[in-house]
């Protein structure tokens, strides 16, 4: 049986994008709580912005990746954690002003999910194929499963630690600067 290749700079992106993807889907729950309720339409909604943001982030990212470096990936990073900075400082006004808009009320909470953590989302998602890219696997298979083990593996992470530690200790605005740290870790 052979060794594992040690994890590359682009594959632990690709854990720390999943621990911090996981991370903020769960927040977004507790930034929208206040204002539009904890439904099974806001959960939906979030669920939902997210694994959209995600697929086109991978397909935009995998369409890009044979041609990005390093230095793509960690600008990738760069700009999410910097949209998390925005989540941060603004959600909850942008969360107010959304929710003036004429929507019907299931539906809400999406402009607000959408705004916040539709583009922060979106680029996370090029995290992965660029990982895949970068990776020191030997085929694209072992690479692929390395990348998506990796990611997963975050994002479990992400969802036990913003859930049990996170939540309990701190307010939205530090959880969404710390996810920000992360994404530039």
């Amino acid at each position: 049986m052979s060794r594992l290749p040690r994890i590359t700079r682009a594959e632990t992106a690709v854990f720390l994008g999943g621990i911090a993807s996981m991370g903020l889907e769960l927040l977004a729950g507790r930034l929208v709580t206040p204002t539009f309720g904890n439904s099974i339409y806001v959960w939906g909604s979030i669920i939902g912005v997210f694994l959209t943001a995600l697929s086109l982030g991978y397909w935009a990212g995998g369409r890009t990746a044979d041609y990005a470096g390093p230095q793509a990936l960690v600008s990738v990073l760069t700009a999410a954690a910097m949209l998390a900075g925005v989540v941060a400082v603004f959600g909850e006004p942008i969360v107010g002003a959304t929710a003036a808009l004429p929507v019907p009320s299931r539906y809400a909470a999406v402009p607000a999910i959408v705004a916040l953590f539709g583009p922060l989302t979106f680029l996370v998602g090029f995290v992965s194929p660029y990982g895949a890219e970068l990776s020191a696997a030997e085929s694209t298979g072992a690479a692929s499963g390395r990348v998506y083990a990796l990611g997963t593996i975050g994002s479990i992470l992400g969802s036990f630690g913003t859930t049990f530690v996170l939540i309990p200790a701190f307010d939205v605005v530090t959880i969404a600067a710390f996810y920000g740290g992360v994404l530039l870790a």
